[in-house]
């Protein structure tokens, strides 16, 4: 799901507005949720990609191996983060 892309549903859309600024302003959350530099909107598709790559290199190598991707660093961040 996270590098194949989901939807944006009409819930996802109204959560995204109360962040707006947040998405707009740091680019790691507007490269996920406003890559066309305004909010996802309903029926598009959001790509978590430096996500995926972080959950495959995990799957493949277990999470004590923090090197296996050279998205590892810019991604720890992700609990709490996109």
């Amino acid at each position: 799901m996270a590098r194949n892309g989901f939807q944006v549903t009409p819930l996802l859309e109204t959560r995204l507005q109360t962040i707006e600024e947040l998405c707009l302003t740091d680019p790691r959350w507007g490269e996920v949720y406003a890559p066309l530099g305004r909010l996802a909107r309903v029926g598009e598709t959001i790509y978590r990609t430096k996500l995926a790559d972080v959950l495959e290199a995990i799957a493949q190598n277990g999470s004590a191996d923090r090197t296996a991707t050279p998205s590892w660093d810019a991604c720890s961040h992700l609990v709490g983060c996109p």
